[in-house]
């Protein structure tokens, strides 16, 4: 990767009773990463091209921009904050050192294979004030809206990039990662306005009450009411103890509805090209998708702090309840036999739709309800050294479960049972969902500083995780133990303005296990893409920052 980015943040006083602010930034990011080695003898080789096979590689161009700019000031016993956001991203894929299969020798070898760009426009308006009610302690009120405007854009590639070429009998399409095609090619947009009430008041010099509420409307979801209830306590000083109970809503964002790609997934070791298919599309009507919904939510928690001179600490329970949880299917993967799935021919079905070529399709569903409990502790201490700087010590735990609720009520529709026997939300998704991520991170950093220097030691350990393939084989389930990961940084500053900092990423170079050779496609895909960190190993890196 080649990062660069710039910032700024500054404001200008009005005048007294009015500030204007503006800050944002601008950041380009090109990345390089390798796919998996297509061997000389395979399928979607072309020895004339590549006599000793290829390993393409997708190259990317990321471009993002936010900025903000307000005024805030205070008008009678009201203070008030007005703001204007935008941001975008794109990112533009590039994959290189591959082929088209389809194409035979007359492949090109680099192709631009399309570009993603997400725009949002936010306007703020939130004012605040303290309100005598004949108690001892004031009501604080906060009341405000927001106007949003969301746009999501896909553009295609290149021909070659997703074509057929000469061949309709071989892969179509860059290898790796084929481009986004005319059909996939989107814009739209959607608009949200909301706007909330906050009220806080002190009961006592020791009990604090929060209530609030939301309204919002979604252009393409309609309307929706949320509320939070939160409180806190100080039992002694320096302890307390706090619990809050809210709502939540979550429309379905714009990618989620409308993205649009083939991509080449390894399921049970074996590379497919699976499509993923917009809801909205004939597509996945055909394959039994209906409209998505909007995810629901309730949210509970209860925990304690403490705060004292050198040392604070807190430790929060919490519990997540979603009813319409967005998620994946399964890849609905054309097999003669998938362990103890019956024989399909959904490539077939999809080229009747219009697919040629494709070994699979999937969409997004409300397929699930899920329940996250968890607890979050975290410590900080800091240690004068008098003359020898100064020592702050950060430990933060988690632990997290996540659990379908629903799985005896999840239905696969008519439509997908006709073409195959596998299941809408089947053992593949389900453990993504339930024991694909860690169940517990523990994270534990130093920072020293000493007049201009600075030096950061981090360690972290991810838990186990587990995989398992669609074909029902216990012996082709995987959980990859927990590992920990150390990170170090010296940073100095020149001339109050001016730092510069070397760090090294994973100093010991660990990577997950490896992948079981039955699930490693003869060896090619070593290790998991499910790692919580990844398989790059260690990551050097020098920075400079400016402060003008």
């Amino acid at each position: 990767m080649n990062d660069a980015s710039i910032f700024l943040n500054g404001d200008y006083p009005i005048n007294d009773n009015i500030s204007a602010y503006i800050f944002g930034g601008y950041s380009h990011r090109a990345g390089k990463s390798a796919g998996f080695y297509r061997l000389a003898s395979d399928s979607r080789n072309v020895p004339a091209i590549y006599p000793n096979g290829f390993l393409p590689f997708i190259e990317t161009d990321i471009n993002d921009f936010s900025a903000s700019a307000g005024v805030k000031g205070s008008v009678s016993d009201w203070t008030y904050d007005l703001s204007e956001t935008y941001g975008t991203n794109s990112l533009a894929y590039r994959v290189t050192n591959s082929l088209n299969t389809s194409y035979w020798a007359k492949s090109p070898t680099d192709f631009d294979a399309g570009t993603l760009k997400f725009g949002q426009a936010t306007t703020n308006l939130d004012i605040f004030r303290a309100v005598d009610i004949g108690r001892e302690f004031p009501l604080d009120v906060a009341v405000g809206g927001e106007f949003r405007y969301e746009n999501y854009q896909i553009l295609a590639g290149e021909v070659a990039s997703y074509a057929f070429g000469d061949s309709t009998k071989k892969a179509k399409g860059a290898q790796v990662f084929p481009g986004f095609a005319p059909a996939d090619a989107k814009d739209k947009s959607r608009t949200n306005v909301g706007a909330y009430i906050d009220l806080e008041h002190k009961l006592s010099n020791l009990w604090l009450v929060s209530v609030a509420g939301r309204a919002e409307n979604y252009s393409d979801f309609g309307s929706t009411v949320t509320g939070k209830f939160s409180t806190r306590y100080d039992v002694a000083y320096g302890f307390a103890v706090r619990g809050a109970a809210s709502t939540g809503f979550r429309a379905p964002s714009l990618a989620q509805s409308y993205f649009s790609a083939v991509s080449t997934n390894f399921i049970g070791g074996v590379p497919y090209d699976i499509i993923t298919a917009p809801v909205n599309t004939s597509l996945a009507k055909a394959l039994g998708a209906s409209k998505l919904k909007a995810e629901k939510s309730v949210n509970l928690s209860v925990g304690l702090t403490y705060d004292w001179e050198n040392l604070s600490f807190s430790a929060d329970v919490y519990r997540i309840d979603i009813t319409d949880r967005i998620v994946f299917t399964e890849n609905f993967i054309d097999s003669a036999k998938v362990g103890t799935y019956q024989p399909t021919n959904v490539s077939k079905f999809l080229a009747n739709q219009g697919f040629p070529g494709i070994g699979g399709g999937r969409f997004f569903t409300n397929a699930v309800n899920t329940k996250t409990q968890g607890m979050d502790i975290t410590g900080r201490y800091g240690i004068d050294l008098s003359d020898l700087g100064k020592l702050r010590l950060t430990a933060a735990i988690n632990f997290t479960k996540t659990e379908i609720i629903n799985k005896d009520d999840i239905q696969t529709p008519e439509a997908l049972k006709a073409i195959t026997s596998i299941p809408l939300f089947g053992r593949v998704q389900q453990a993504l969902t339930e024991v694909g991520q860690p169940r517990s991170t523990y994270n534990f950093i130093a920072n020293y500083d000493y007049n201009d220097l600075g030096v950061l030691l981090r360690t972290v350990r991810y838990g186990d995780v587990t995989t398992v393939q669609i074909i029902s084989d216990p012996v082709r389930d995987q959980t990859y133990s927990a590992k920990w990961l150390t990170d170090a940084e010296v940073s100095y500053r020149l001339l109050k303005n001016y730092v510069v900092a070397v760090g090294v990423d994973n100093i010991f170079d660990v990577y997950p296990d490896k992948v079981l050779k039955i699930n490693s496609n003869n060896g090619i895909q070593q290790y998991s893409g499910q790692s919580p960190f990844g398989f790059n190993g260690r990551f050097v890196y020098a920075r400079a920052s400016v402060k003008i």
